[in-house]
């Protein structure tokens, strides 16, 4: 496989190698390299005749559609920094999220007029207002791997998600780890099936790009559309997160005939639908990483998870996991602790914070704040946040191994378990659950108990009709906290 050469922008090399081979398909439309490249091309233009220059840090809120695609290329062509904003934050957060990383502008699309028109910290661009009709002879396409690529934040819930950074060369180390796992073609398919705000949706883009292959785009990244897109597009490629994965089995869909991976990250990885799912044909491939670590730096593989499917699989390529102490020692084998990833594809630095950069960042690893522990094969096992681990009565329960026997039972549809604070046993276990049957607090601790030792089952039970998630499946808990108000 050629990959790109890293002496120049990439869309630009790409489009001169790849010329009218489908880039991009949408609904009806296939783009071509070459169309991709002058629309990104025309967009810069306009983007420089806008003021935008070299190293201007421009926030990006746009839906899930080719106009994102090119303009992050524009972004790039200009060398400008794209700032990431989620289509669903509110006007305050994107408002804060613009100032704190002093975004120059804010580039949006109609959908998202309402929530910009009143930001004050950057200037507003509509993006269908900008491009030219004619493409720029001279392209400003300067490239330099150690130059930052994208501004992205952490999808944090419970504080002010953290700011990450990322060169070109993270974001093509990245890729290269992915082709270590399995070789990337440019006769590839990717869906993008992710959102493209968050880091594991971006680099279907970049896996995309870099590889020459065809990216294709569901109209919307909702479970439906996934289905639809399945048939449409038949792509090689695909990357879930375990609720929209459950969506699908739950719906009857069927892996396409094209389907060699998909990748299911994004949080706790239920083995139980894993495996229902590959028994249904789906090529599972477990998955972990983090925005920090630019997406997935280990993988197990659907062949490998009849013997290990409680692990997260191998670090990918020359990547390096260990297990520390809580003085930074590493662990033999079996021994718990937090993992430390060693990575090129590790972020440079959160923005505008070196006292954090310095914290998580230390001799060349990561402290990725997860606990877990490592086989004597390799095989990486993910036990929790530490931040999550319950202490009630002096026993430390894992609130997702509670959570695993709550969703077994019949009448529970989705549960979130966490902890509140206690005079006498300093945490007691709670859990948020939705029902599809008039069940009691009373009858699901009995018939808890007869499933786990009973410091674990939940002295509270909260019934609600909707746990809030963000689209990567993870709970949004300040949102969470108001309903459980």
């Amino acid at each position: 496989m050629n990959f790109v050469t890293n002496k120049t922008n990439w869309l630009l090399e790409q489009s001169k190698k790849y010329g009218q081979k489908p880039a991009i398909i949408y609904g009806e439309s296939s783009l071509s390299y070459s169309y991709l490249f002058e629309q990104s091309a025309r967009l810069s233009a306009a983007l420089l005749q806008k003021g935008i220059l070299p190293g201007d840090k421009i926030a990006v809120l746009l839906k899930h559609s080719p106009e994102f695609i090119f303009t992050i290329n524009a972004l790039w062509l200009v060398g400008a920094i794209p700032v990431l904003i989620n289509t669903r934050n509110t006007f305050e957060e994107i408002e804060y999220q613009t100032e704190f990383t002093d975004a120059k502008f804010l580039l949006a699309d109609l959908s998202g007029i309402d929530k910009v028109k009143s930001i004050k910290s950057a200037g507003v661009l509509l993006i269908n207002e900008l491009y030219l009709s004619r493409i720029p002879e001279n392209i400003i396409s300067n490239f330099d791997l150690n130059n930052t690529a994208l501004i992205l934040f952490t999808s944090g819930s419970t504080r002010k998600p953290k700011t990450v950074v990322h060169t070109f060369n993270n974001l093509y180390q990245s890729v290269l780890l992915t082709h270590s796992f399995s070789p990337l073609s440019e006769s590839d398919i990717w869906l993008g099936s992710l959102p493209f705000y968050h880091i594991g949706g971006f680099m279907i883009i970049i896996r995309s790009l870099i590889s020459g292959a065809t990216l294709t785009l569901p109209e919307t990244t909702g479970y439906i559309d996934i289905i639809d897109a399945l048939v449409k597009y038949n792509p090689t490629h695909v990357s879930l997160v375990s609720t929209t994965l459950k969506q699908l089995i739950d719906n009857k869909a069927i892996p396409n005939q094209n389907l060699k991976q998909l990748y299911l990250g994004g949080g706790h990885l239920d083995t139980a639908l894993c495996s229902l799912a590959i028994n249904n044909g789906f090529p599972i491939v477990k998955v972990y990483g983090s925005t920090e670590t630019c997406s997935m730096v280990s993988a197990l593989s659907t062949e490998d998870f009849s013997g290990k499917p409680e692990s997260v699989g191998k670090p990918l390529g020359d990547t390096e996991i260990k297990i520390a102490d809580n003085n930074g020692s590493f662990l033999e084998s079996y021994k718990q602790g937090e993992i430390f990833i060693r990575s090129k594809s590790l972020l440079k630095e959160y923005f505008s914070d070196t006292n954090e950069s310095n914290k998580k960042l230390t001799d060349g690893y990561y402290r990725t704040g997860d606990f877990g522990w490592l086989d004597n094969e390799g095989f990486l096992h993910i036990e929790l946040r530490r931040e999550d681990l319950i202490v009630t009565g002096g026993e430390n329960v894992n609130p997702k191994e509670v959570e695993q026997f709550i969703i077994q039972l019949p009448s529970i549809i989705d549960t979130y378990v966490f902890a509140e604070p206690d005079e006498t046993w300093g945490q007691i276990i709670c859990a948020a659950i939705v029902t599809n049957s008039g069940i009691t607090a009373n009858e699901l601790k009995e018939q808890l108990r007869n499933m786990m030792a009973s410091f674990k089952v939940p002295k509270k039970f909260y019934f609600l009709e909707k746990i809030p998630r963000n689209d990567l499946g993870k709970v949004e808990k300040e949102e969470l906290i108001e309903l459980l108000k």
